[in-house]
């Protein structure tokens, strides 16, 4: 995701994927890449938090909250590391870095 403001979002990841012993690890990280210095931050999200997630779906928007458009990303599905699917939507505030969840029935 973009934030506007000169910085890449990122979330979640996993490593060890296509590993010898099939073992890979899935991760709920949240980094911030300034597209101006070339550098990378950690966030310390909080909030719902998703579960350590792959193959998800994101795609960003603002929301008008106390009249001003607020830059969000929206997360939706993906799998866990035991194969389970989620149907869980998940938005971040792409400025304070907390999450919100929102779940659903299949």
């Amino acid at each position: 995701m973009y934030q506007g403001t000169g910085r890449l979002v990122l979330f979640g990841g996993k490593s060890g994927a296509g590993a010898a012993d099939g073992q890979e690890t899935i991760f709920s990280d949240l980094w911030f890449f300034d597209t101006a210095g070339l550098t990378w931050s950690q966030g310390r999200p909080r909030g719902d938090i998703p579960d350590d997630l792959k193959d998800f779906s994101v795609t960003q928007g603002t929301i008008r909250m106390g009249g001003q458009e607020r830059p969000f990303g929206f997360l939706w599905g993906g799998m866990n590391a035991n194969g389970v699917f989620s149907n869980d939507i998940y938005m971040l505030d792409l400025q304070s870095g907390e999450f919100h969840s929102y779940s659903f029935e299949s």
